[in-house]
């Protein structure tokens, strides 16, 4: 269930992102998407070294028991963060990929070989 709202709320953000380009030139429509997904790949880059830091950081709490539920709590929050970026990636690649340089799209298929 929550996994199609995000999906419905980033088509949502992709196609009013798009539509935001509607007075651009072709050419321009498609740089601008290709900047979207690569700025989205190093948004998605920088919040898996942040979280990989958190995780490190909460293993100092491991020791206290009755911080174990937090914990549980901020991975699955941390999880999903990352989830919710990947599909962005995925969605945006799907719906743009005749628009999307040569160079992205296979930033983003050796991302997936890496990441995902």
């Amino acid at each position: 269930m929550r996994t199609q709202k995000s999906n419905q709320q980033t088509l949502e953000t992709l196609v009013s992102y798009a539509s935001s380009l509607g007075n651009l030139t072709v050419e321009e429509a498609k740089k601008m998407k290709t900047l979207f997904v690569r700025s989205a790949i190093s948004d998605y880059k920088a919040l898996r070294k942040k979280h990989k830091l958190n995780r490190k950081v909460l293993l100092v709490f491991y020791l206290i028991p009755i911080l174990w539920l937090i914990i549980y709590m901020s991975n699955n929050v941390m999880k999903i963060e990352e989830e919710n970026a990947r599909e962005k990636i995925l969605l945006a690649k799907e719906l743009w990929e005749d628009e999307l340089s040569k160079d992205t799209i296979q930033e983003i298929k050796d991302m997936e070989a890496r990441l995902f």
